[in-house]
């Protein structure tokens, strides 16, 4: 559960929000890897553009072919160890505001923003709608959380240790 003045959300259930420090997966690795990195990585995935682990070096590093086109690449996948974070597909963010909506009590939240993630930009008008509820602390909350329990269940099944 997250709340914010009052107003209390819960997580979907398969992504169950916990306050963990560390995950270690089944094989107990020991490769390491900060929240905030994997973080700033989702923030930023787009279609052309995503975000890798790098083994060797612990850090978490843009992949990205237009920005890399002038200059060496970010890595040899035939040589070198790599993990790609969850993709945009797989952090499905229209899901997640669908998944904030259930989460809401009163039915003119619901019919607002369920309205606004139909049709034309669904984001942008979606993201309005939670401007003009006052709800926005709760949203962004809700997001983060949300970010949060998908880059510690991508850690899990990579088997690496997350620093917070």
């Amino acid at each position: 559960m997250v709340c914010f003045n009052n107003f209390c959300i819960s997580i979907p259930p398969s992504l169950s929000y916990q306050k963990m420090v560390t995950i270690t997966g089944n094989g107990g690795g020991n490769m390491q890897v900060k929240l905030s990195d994997i973080l700033e990585g989702m923030d930023f995935i787009g279609d052309d553009r995503g975000y890798f682990y790098r083994v060797k070096t612990g850090t978490v590093e843009m992949d990205d072919e237009d920005f890399f086109a002038d200059m060496e690449p970010a890595f040899d996948p035939e040589t070198e160890d790599v993990i790609y974070l969850p993709s945009q597909w797989d952090i499905n963010d229209r899901q997640i505001m669908f998944d904030f909506v259930d989460q809401l009590q009163d039915n003119k939240q619901i019919d607002l923003l369920l309205n606004r993630l139909h049709g034309h930009k669904p984001y942008r008008r979606f993201k309005d709608g939670v401007l003009e509820l006052g709800i926005q602390d709760a949203w962004y909350a809700f997001q983060a959380a949300t970010y949060r329990q998908i880059a510690l269940n991508w850690a899990r099944e990579n088997d690496l240790q997350v620093i917070e």
